[in-house]
């Protein structure tokens, strides 16, 4: 079991990562919800620190009572405010950017299935 983690593990690749990794890997932000049950968010803040110490540049952005699935399905798909999209042109542009997108799916359905999933 130890030897797959080894292999899959991003924290693993980032403490054993080449002295001249920093070189190859742009900026990295990792957003990680405050909520999130699947992963914990230490994990994020032990990758931060790992790709610092590898001189890689790197934030961490966590996101207050945001779960595993909200950025990807529940804020995109329930309309108004995407933080993810935001957050990503922000990275890109350099400005703050503010979403406001119109809901692809009935907000009862995105309640429920935000309700529903296992992550």
């Amino acid at each position: 079991m130890q030897v797959a983690y080894d292999l899959l593990s991003p924290l693993h690749a980032a403490r054993h990562a080449a002295p001249n990794l920093a070189a190859f890997v742009p900026p990295v932000l990792l957003m990680h919800g405050t909520a999130d049950k699947s992963v914990p968010v230490a994990s994020s803040l032990l990758l931060s620190d790992a790709l610092t110490a590898a001189g890689v540049d790197c934030s961490v952005q966590l996101l207050p009572g945001k779960t595993h699935t909200d950025l990807l399905l529940e804020d995109a798909l329930g309309g108004g405010r995407d933080i993810l999209s935001d957050s990503i042109l922000g990275c890109i542009t350099g400005r703050e950017e503010v979403s406001d997108h119109p809901s692809m799916c009935p907000k009862p359905l995105v309640r429920i299935a935000g309700r529903v999933c296992p992550f």
